[in-house]
């Protein structure tokens, strides 16, 4: 689709948009903490948009309301937002996404369940959230997911197992999760994976074993494990095609160099 991003004269300030051929607004993106709740009512005059990305703007759950009525939006990024358990239920409605960014927000547990219709998602970004293993189980039949991102949450194992139905998924990332050796054995379920992001977890050289097996992975980060360099050098004669991160002996075992 042709879009074009040139600002119009009557475009409202600390907004970035971008329009089809007709001129209808397509995407709308706010640059700024400014952006607040009552400011997303001009959404009722974009009701083409099919992206729209808050990260970072000052908006709660009332700002949702305004976000229900486009009903051709796809993506929705709501990263480093205040919006909660509460605002989700603007979001059910919502059938037509296929990316929502949930990131460093407020959401539970049991805000998760009001989001569970929306079954056409293909990337779906959780991290960085006070969410456990109840809560990923409302998004669990969901079958279309491509990119998983789970990092700093409480899932253990038990929603690993949840996740093998979720045939289509090629990123997954688990960083600074509670998930163990045991629970790899649930990703040998999942034949299209493809990157595979584990930093900062309990995982041994006993899982490395598992993922030995899963050779269709081309990426995998294991900085700040409980793997040893000789467990990963066999990993990496496994698996010469993937792109093992790991330090090696000498190097800090923290955060990966920049």
């Amino acid at each position: 689709m042709f879009y074009i991003r040139c600002p119009m004269p009557n475009d409202p300030a600390g907004w970035n948009l971008a329009r089809n051929a007709d001129g209808d607004v397509i995407e709308a993106h706010a640059l700024h903490r400014g952006i607040v709740d009552d400011d997303l009512r001009l959404l009722h005059d974009w009701p083409t948009v099919e992206e729209l990305w808050l990260a970072g703007a000052t908006i709660g759950d009332a700002g949702l309301e305004y976000v229900s009525q486009l009903r051709k939006l796809r993506t929705l990024i709501l990263d480093r937002t205040k919006v909660g358990d509460a605002g989700m239920k603007w979001l059910r409605d919502l059938t037509t996404l296929e990316e929502l960014g949930l990131r460093w927000t407020l959401i539970r547990d049991d805000g998760l369940a009001s989001l569970a219709g929306l079954v056409n998602l293909r990337y779906v970004y959780l991290g960085h959230n006070d969410l456990n293993d109840d809560g990923f189980a409302h998004l669990a039949h969901f079958r279309e997911v491509e990119y998983l991102y789970l990092g700093d949450t409480h899932i253990t194992d038990v929603s690993l197992e949840r996740i093998t139905p979720m045939k289509k998924i090629e990123r997954l990332y688990l960083e600074q999760t509670r998930i163990s050796d045991e629970g790899l054995k649930h990703l040998r379920a999942l034949p299209n994976l493809r990157t595979l992001d584990l930093y900062s977890t309990a995982i041994t050289d006993a899982g490395l074993e598992v993922l030995a097996e899963l050779t269709q992975l081309r990426k995998i980060d294991l900085w700040n494990t409980r793997t040893t360099v000789e467990g990963v050098t066999r990993l990496r004669e496994r698996l010469p095609n993937a792109d093992i991160r790991k330090p090696e002996s000498g190097q800090p075992s923290g955060e990966p160099p920049a």
